[in-house]
């Protein structure tokens, strides 16, 4: 959109910077995201030696920082120069391996927004979760208003660790992005990875603390992370208003599948800036410290052409549509037209 470029333009001008530099962090952003880190950072002296209060912080904080870094690192808008995108896309320890996150996320889920069988993140777990009305119903999706709290950790948790495995033996991501050729050094580099975070996040505890406690550390953070990594992620797209919204424009259907809504502050860190995902979702490689600028130049810009902006007052209002839209899509679409 040439509005949108003239913004940067102009702001590249007034902060010395070329056009391709407005648009990745600025220096607050970055000063959130060391803020973030150090925080994170702090609780690890006491999580390791089992103070109670880190089950807690320690996942919301890390969640933060990744929420905040990783995504937007594996989009290249946190700099200008690759080798900083690369190192941060590995800032996040309870989450996906960047391996699976660009094959999925970047490759698949963006290009494909709630597209049958090309968007991998409407095909999770479809024995016992139905989000998308091209995944067949089963008897066991009547219960999905239970069994998604429970994917929301625990299936969540183990996807995000270790589904990579599985993709790299199947040679694709839910049966909808294949998986890029690599070398068996850069294969074995990745199991490595996996095993390496698989033993941070549940061996260690069993050779510190007695069973009890090392069973509550080994189960209680990464659930925790999970929850709130869904939380942040699921109502941008899948609401009654966007699931099945499609549109032959590449840019109209970025706009119809995606769902924004409003945020304060603290919100805005929770959820890494998503909430402004329709901005997102037309330009990945702004960062999003910028998004909110853009984000009344699209809304006028959709009301001109007739497009449909999908918003929520806040985080609550969204997660009630999300809700929704689960509990629609529990329901026999034979018994239920």
């Amino acid at each position: 959109m040439e509005e949108v470029t003239d913004m940067f333009r102009k702001e590249a001008k007034e902060r010395n910077l070329t056009l391709l530099q407005a648009i990745k962090a600025t220096p607050g952003r970055w000063a959130e995201m060391v803020v973030l880190l150090v925080l994170f950072l702090f609780t690890i002296p006491f999580y390791v030696t089992g103070h109670w209060w880190t089950l807690f912080f320690t996942p919301l904080l890390s969640w933060m920082f990744a929420a905040n870094s990783m995504h937007d690192a594996m989009h290249f808008s946190v700099s200008t120069d690759w080798r900083i995108n690369w190192v941060l896309s590995y800032f996040s320890p309870w989450t996906a391996s960047p391996l699976l996150w660009l094959q999925q996320h970047v490759v698949g889920h963006h290009a494909y927004p709630n597209v049958a069988h090309k968007d991998p993140d409407i095909a999770h777990a479809p024995a016992v979760l139905r989000v998308h009305e091209s995944v067949r119903w089963k008897p066991p999706h009547r219960f999905q208003m239970v069994t998604t709290a429970l994917v929301w950790t625990v299936g969540a948790a183990f996807y995000l660790s270790l589904v990579s495995l599985k993709a790299l033996s199947q040679g694709a991501l839910n049966r909808s992005v294949f998986m890029s050729r690599r070398s068996t050094f850069r294969t074995f580099l990745h199991v490595l990875g996996r095993v390496l975070t698989a033993c941070l996040l549940w061996v260690w505890p069993w050779f510190v603390f007695d069973w009890p406690k090392a069973l509550v550390w080994s189960v209680v953070p990464i659930l925790f992370h999970s929850l709130f990594f869904m939380v942040a992620t699921q109502v941008n797209h899948l609401t009654p208003q966007n699931a099945t919204a499609s549109s032959e424009d590449y840019y109209v259907h970025q706009v119809v599948t995606s769902h924004s809504f409003e945020s304060y502050y603290l919100c805005y860190l929770f959820v890494g800036g998503l909430n402004y995902q329709i901005e997102h979702h037309l330009f990945p490689t702004v960062n999003h410290c910028h998004l909110y600028k853009v984000r009344p130049i699209v809304k006028r810009l959709c009301e001109k052409h007739g497009v449909s902006y999908h918003e929520s007052s806040g985080l609550m209002e969204a997660l009630g549509k999300y809700y929704v839209h689960i509990k629609d899509m529990s329901l026999d679409p034979k018994k239920h037209k």
